[in-house]
């Protein structure tokens, strides 16, 4: 019976590190590099080398199909390290007569180090963008954790963040549908997570008032298709005339999405819109990277994958989803997981 436990895959690396440092080096801190190898069952997933004197590469493998390509680029997007990429404001009519139309340009393509690429940072041209006004995000935001793992991490200062009461419904009806896959109950899990994140170290807040009934009735007719977004849209301007922001640009929201038509739709209705998008859709080699999300997320994904030539000859086996995950579990962002022997499992 294989040993389950239940750790972080940056813990697991340091074990790894660990036990180099006592069986090869007696105690010295290595440089040390790993290659290793993800399948999900007989599919090999990517190849990847960790590298603290080198390079480190991830590679996503070129012999899948493209339905398995997308499942692991999706897992490296939402990893946050589909780098790099591209933030673009649509406008507004107010917008579009703002001097920044001008001055700073509507579109910013960014990396680790975007102030090579332009003389304002990426930062200073989504704060004068912002403008103190609150920040709205969409469904397809929490399901690909744009806010925690691209956008935020670049942002030196609080912004206020609110989430439509639709969006949390939303994620509700894709996970209760009758037809709902087991990928999709995953995936929408795992937004939950990045809600709870959301509110617990940024702040972030619902929105107050509750849904009118007529509108949940509605919402609940064709919930599943793509008019779903028009229903988030409808919240926010219903919430901006709330709090009394029609007349006051200052107090008004910015919507944010991952999705194009979602923002041509939204900037035709006059509510400015950030649109967040990988900037190299198709690239299957990463060079900065977050092995340990990635690793996470493709867990999730594929609920069990496994690593081998990580320890030594052995197989690490990682499961992301398993009875009894704890809301714990998801916080931390532990795996399930089991060294298994090959040699055992040759026999």
């Amino acid at each position: 019976m294989r040993a389950y436990r239940h750790n972080t895959f940056d813990e697991i690396i340091e074990m790894r590190q660990r036990e180099e440092e006592r069986d090869l080096f007696k105690g010295k801190a290595p440089k040390f590099q790993h290659d290793f190898s993800g399948f999900e069952k007989d599919k090999k997933l990517f190849n990847c080398r960790l590298s603290s004197f080198g390079e480190s590469r991830f590679t996503i493998d070129d012999g899948l199909t493209q339905e398995d390509f997308d499942k692991v680029l999706s897992s490296v997007d939402r990893a946050g390290s589909r780098l790099p990429y591209q933030c673009e404001l649509y406008p507004s009519s107010d917008s579009q007569r703002s001097p920044n139309m001008n001055s700073i340009g509507t579109a910013y393509p960014f990396d680790i180090d975007d102030s090579k690429i332009k003389s304002t940072s990426f930062e200073e041209w989504f704060y004068r963008w912002l403008d103190d006004r609150i920040l709205v995000p969409d469904t397809c935001i929490l399901l690909e954790h744009y806010l925690s793992n691209v956008l935020l991490p670049r942002l030196k200062q609080k912004i206020q963040i609110k989430i439509p009461r639709f969006v949390i419904l939303e994620l509700e009806a894709i996970s209760s549908r009758e037809r709902a896959s087991k990928l999709s109950k995953r995936q929408v899990f795992s937004a939950f997570n990045e809600l709870r994140n959301l509110r617990l170290n940024y702040g972030a807040s619902v929105f107050p008032s509750p849904v009118k009934a007529n509108l949940l009735a509605d919402f609940s007719s064709i919930t599943g298709s793509k008019r779903a977004d028009s229903f988030i849209r409808l919240e926010i301007w219903e919430e901006m005339e709330r709090i009394g922001a029609s007349d006051t640009r200052n107090r008004q929201m910015v919507l944010l999405t991952r999705d194009m038509v979602m923002a041509c739709t939204a900037s035709a209705e006059n509510i400015d819109t950030f649109y967040l998008s990988p900037g190299l859709p198709m690239r299957r080699i990463f060079y900065q990277f977050n092995i340990s999300k990635i690793i996470t997320e493709l867990a999730i994904t594929f609920n069990e994958i496994r690593i081998e030539d990580f320890v030594e000859e052995n197989i690490l086996e990682l499961q992301g989803m398993w009875s009894g995950k704890s809301i714990f579990d998801w916080q931390k962002g532990n795996l399930r997981f089991a060294v298994i022997s090959q040699k055992k499992d040759e026999q």
